[in-house]
């Protein structure tokens, strides 16, 4: 399944024409003065909703790690970016990789109505807790536990072995 923003009308050529990139910094450059911007100024000047970066070429929206993904590329993603570090605003090349929706999922912290204070941990009933974790769509039940430690325990050691460099413990 496409990424819902993926755009395939600017190529390579033409963002190198448009942009410079720092892999280091992250920071992508105009390399062209119009209204309002002058060469060598940032474009990250606008975060949106998502808290993504974004610009506008040819009156149209960006994300802007998707530019930088085109730009070193040569490809527009296939599916989604990930910030492994979990900052949206850090585009640095070390910090962007190419995720599945479920690949990007998997490193997100406990939701924010988790009651465990961990992730993958229910509480079930007054004195016991269920670890589970989900992966390609469906959740596995991991067991239940007296304690919502030893269940946490359980859910690290299942996101180390299914979700690899993805696990986000």
């Amino acid at each position: 399944m496409k990424h819902k923003n993926a755009r395939n009308d600017l190529t390579q050529e033409d963002v190198k024409k448009i942009f410079r990139y720092d892999k280091k910094t992250g920071a992508l450059i105009w390399k062209t003065s119009t209204r309002g911007r002058k060469t060598g100024d940032p474009v990250a000047r606008s975060i949106g909703a998502g808290g993504y970066y974004r610009v506008g070429i040819n009156r149209k929206r960006y994300l802007v790690h998707r530019i930088i993904w085109l730009w070193v590329t040569g490809n527009w993603p296939k599916y989604e970016i990930d910030h492994s570090n979990e900052n949206r605003t850090d585009n640095r090349w070390e910090n962007l990789r190419e995720a599945t929706p479920s690949e990007n999922h998997r490193n997100r912290g406990p939701q924010k109505n988790n009651t465990s204070g961990y992730k993958g941990v229910t509480r079930i009933g007054t004195q016991r807790w269920i670890a589970g974790i989900k992966l390609n769509g469906y959740r596995h039940n991991l067991g239940t536990f007296y304690s919502a430690e030893s269940a946490y325990e359980a859910y690290c050691k299942a996101a180390r072995k299914l979700h690899g460099k993805w696990a986000k413990l």
